[in-house]
């Protein structure tokens, strides 16, 4: 899936520390070098997907200061996808040679 972001925004792809290491400040301190370096680039949001049922990650993202915009529904079948986010649906092809566009907007 690839998503089309406003000027200003950037993508962020979620950190994962293993179990041993949690409750140390890492995710933290990561999220934190990232953001002071998106800013210094020049970005004024930061978007990232987190799965609804990795509680670890929900409430991680939510101590940070993280504010939820939509929840995202996909479905695939038969190499088509269903996404559903909030009111919007797109229904296309993901795969090699194929990409699915999801708007800003529909976040």
């Amino acid at each position: 899936m690839r998503y089309r972001l406003a000027p200003g925004d950037v993508w962020m792809f979620d950190a994962y520390v293993l179990p041993a290491f949690r409750r140390q400040g890492l995710f933290r301190r990561l999220n934190d070098f990232a953001a002071r370096e998106y800013r210094r680039a020049g970005y004024a949001r930061v978007l990232s997907a987190v799965e609804t049922l990795n509680r670890h990650s929900v409430r991680a993202h939510l101590a940070l200061g993280a504010r939820p915009r939509a929840r995202m529904f996909c479905l695939g079948l038969m190499g088509l996808n269903l996404i559903h986010v909030g009111h919007w649906t797109r229904v296309g092809r993901w795969g090699p040679g194929h990409r699915l566009e999801l708007p800003v907007e529909m976040l």
